[in-house]
Parts: structure tokens; C-alpha cells; sequence
């Protein structure tokens, strides 16, 4: 295969199933804390979600553990793309991607404007954060969406979690904590006493503190995504 055309494709393992276990999302927020600059994750989400640093690791290798790169010989290389895929009205679904690419993993979240189509990629984590962040309202938007599909307030719930800390809030802190805060508990994330605290770490967790969470200006917005947001 000359060289310049060799591309390494995804080979897609849907896991929905992930959403719905407390280990999957303890995995996920330790990820994007480090990938948000913290060397090691707050200490106190270990103990708000009643795990351990060991039950996430044998969680990690557990249920990510396809580490396979596939020879398939003039075709194009594979490698793993575990795909965590919620459903939205007329066929789109959004997808949240843990692409184990060789030398270049990297963490995407996904539209699909129709299906069987190319994905949009609405923001990507790249080892040192989210870009780029999405609005408050767009998230909001795509939970209501997705309750609307699937009639799920638990896959609403993981729509709202899923891309914090990539969202630019723009409204009064109350207000996002309130809705963490229910996500948190619909999800059971953690024990009753802790759920409000879960919200609070959540709200906070990102680069920049206040101002950073602070910032309205307007993202840019893939055109597939405006057509969802009008619809």
C-alpha cells in the first residue's frame, strides 16, 4: 500500500450498556479531570461515588481492554473505538467515542446527522481538555432530544453529564448545579448524601474556574448541528 494513502480505520464497538453503570462514569470523570490539568482527580470523587482508584482500573481494563491493532493486509489497519451511541428524533443519534488510535488516542463527541453518515465531531478530547466547548443550552437541548427518542430519563441524564467540562454555561450557577444534581441522582451516581456534593465537583472540575464557566460567547456550530437545534 503506498505509503501517503495508509489510514488506520475505527472498528466500532457499541457499548450503550456502559451508560448505566456508576463504574463507567467514575472512569469517565477521572479521564476528563486529567485531561482538564489535574494530576490526580480530586481526591473526594473516590469517596462521593463509593469507588476505589483499583475498581476503576479493573474497570478500565475490564471493559476497555480491546487493545487490538488489526493487520487486515492491504486493507487499511484497525483499531478500537468503543462508542457509547444516545438517540435523538429523525434518525440522528449523538455518540460519545474513546478512539484508541496508536500514539494519538483521543476521546470524541459525535453527531450523526442521519443514519448510516459520516459523523460530525461537536468537540474532542485530546489528552489536555475539550475543544470545542459547547453552550449550556445545546447540551440541554440534545438531553431533551434524547429523552424524547428513547423515553429514557436515565440516557437524558448521561447526555447532560457526558461533555462536562466542555460547555460554556452562560446561566446562573444554581440553576446547572440543580440539573447536575438531578442527573447525578437519576443516574445514582452516588450515595443520597453525596449526590449534591458529585454536582458541586462536577460544576467546578475545567481549566479557569469561575471565569472560564463564566464565559456566553457563542461556539462555533457545525451546520448539522444548527438543523437539530432549529428543529
Amino acid at each position: 500500500m503506498d505509503q501517503e494513502s495508509f489510514v488506520c480505520e475505527p472498528r466500532y464497538l457499541d457499548r450503550p450498556d456502559l451508560l448505566r453503570l456508576r463504574e463507567y462514569w467514575g472512569y469517565h470523570f477521572v479521564t476528563i479531570a486529567r485531561g482538564a490539568g489535574e494530576e490526580d482527580p480530586h481526591p473526594d470523587l473516590y469517596a462521593l461515588m463509593a469507588l476505589s482508584p483499583d475498581t476503576l482500573e479493573e474497570f478500565g481494563k475490564r471493559e476497555f481492554g480491546d487493545r487490538e491493532f488489526v493487520e487486515r493486509g492491504e486493507q487499511a489497519p484497525s483499531y478500537p473505538c468503543y462508542r457509547l451511541p444516545l438517540p435523538l428524533p429523525g434518525g440522528r443519534k449523538v455518540t460519545m467515542e474513546y478512539h484508541d488510535v496508536p500514539e494519538d488516542a483521543c476521546i470524541l463527541f459525535c453527531l450523526y446527522p442521519a443514519p448510516d453518515t459520516e459523523p460530525v465531531i461537536l468537540a474532542g478530547h485530546y489528552g489536555q481538555g475539550w475543544e470545542p466547548e459547547l453552550r449550556w443550552s445545546d447540551v440541554t437541548r440534545i438531553a431533551k432530544g434524547v429523552e424524547q427518542e428513547s423515553g429514557d430519563p436515565k440516557l437524558a441524564a448521561a447526555a447532560l453529564l457526558l461533555l462536562i467540562p466542555a460547555v460554556l454555561y452562560g446561566v446562573e450557577p444554581e440553576a446547572v448545579r440543580g440539573q447536575l444534581e438531578d442527573a447525578v441522582r437519576t443516574l445514582d451516581l452516588a450515595p443520597e448524601e453525596g449526590a449534591n456534593e458529585l454536582a458541586r465537583w462536577l460544576f467546578d472540575i475545567g481549566p479557569g474556574g469561575d471565569s472560564y464557566r463564566a464565559r456566553t460567547e457563542d461556539p462555533d456550530v457545525p451546520a448539522p448541528f444548527l438543523a437539530f437545534l432549529a428543529d
